[in-house]
């Protein structure tokens, strides 16, 4: 917390970080995005919701919370740069993950 935090503020702050999670299947349904909350991902009103059955399973079986790696940020920008350079220079997925995956154990290291 900051020395001269104005505790208004910071409560301001607080609640709408809780509205934002309360709401996140509001957000999430008008979106097509996955929510954060397992009920919200787990209504009929998400549920029912247009193309949520054409990625649903697949975001469920597949789909996790980024790791608790220090060098997380920089694996990112690592997998973004080289996902462009597959879709943008014509790139072969091959040579891509090959690539990728050299990159990320240098990082890693």
């Amino acid at each position: 917390m900051q020395q001269k935090a104005d505790p208004v503020k910071y409560r301001a702050a607080i609640e709408f970080a809780k509205f934002l999670y309360e709401h996140t299947g509001d957000w999430a349904v008008a979106t097509g995005h996955m929510p954060s909350m397992k009920s919200a991902l787990e209504s009929d009103e998400y549920m029912n919701a247009p193309h949520r059955s054409q990625y649903l399973e697949t975001a469920l079986k597949y789909g996790h919370i980024q790791p608790r790696v220090v060098t997380w940020p920089a694996i990112g920008d690592l997998i973004q740069a080289d996902l462009e350079a597959a879709w943008l220079n014509n790139e072969s997925v091959d040579s891509v993950l090959i690539k990728l995956q050299s990159d990320m154990s240098a990082e890693l290291k």
